[in-house]
C-alpha cells in the first residue's frame, strides 16, 4: 500500500421496484448502527482521498453476501422467493496518499482476483465524491439504488 491510508466502504447494489421507505428500512436492516453508516444513492462524505477503487463480482460469479442480503429483505419485506430483487455487494477502497494512477492499478490487482471479479478505479471529483458507477453486473432494465 502507498504511504498514506486507505479505508473501505462496503456496498449493496439493489435492483428494484421498491419504494424510498422500503429502501430506508433495508439500510437499516443491513447496518450495524454501532459501527457503520449508510448512505442511499450516494457514496459517504469522505475526506481527502486520492483514488477509489472498487471490487465487485463478475456476471454469473455468486455473490455469497449478496445472497445473503437478499434473503434478509425478502424475510424482512415478506417478498416472494421469486421477486423482482437482485442485490450486488462491492467494496469500495478509498486510498489517500501521493500515488499516482499506474501505482493505483498495481495495488487494484492485488486487492482482487480478475478471473472472478472486476475493478473500477476512479479518482475523485473536485466536490470531494466518488466517481464509480452504479450499474448492476447484468443488464437490468430495474431502478437500482446503491448504499
Amino acid at each position: 500500500m502507498p504511504k498514506g491510508k486507505a479505508s473501505f466502504i462496503n456496498s449493496y447494489l439493489i435492483s428494484h421496484k421498491l419504494g424510498r421507505a422500503k429502501i430506508l428500512g433495508i439500510a437499516r436492516a443491513l447496518t450495524n448502527p454501532i459501527l457503520e453508516e449508510f448512505s442511499i444513492n450516494k457514496f459517504p462524505k469522505t475526506k481527502n482521498f486520492t483514488y477509489a477503487i472498487e471490487i465487485g463480482f463478475k456476471p454469473g460469479v455468486t455473490d455469497n453476501a449478496g445472497s445473503t442480503a437478499k434473503e434478509t429483505v425478502i424475510d424482512l419485506l415478506h417478498l416472494k422467493d421469486d421477486s423482482d430483487l437482485a442485490i450486488y455487494t462491492s467494496k469500495v477502497f478509498l486510498i489517500s496518499g501521493s500515488v499516482d494512477l499506474n501505482e493505483i492499478k498495481k495495488i487494484s490487482l492485488s486487492l482482487y482476483n480478475p478471473l472472478i471479479e472486476r475493478a473500477y478505479i476512479s479518482e475523485p471529483k473536485k466536490t470531494g465524491t466518488i466517481n464509480l458507477p452504479l450499474k448492476t453486473p447484468y443488464k437490468i432494465k430495474k431502478r437500482a439504488d446503491r448504499y
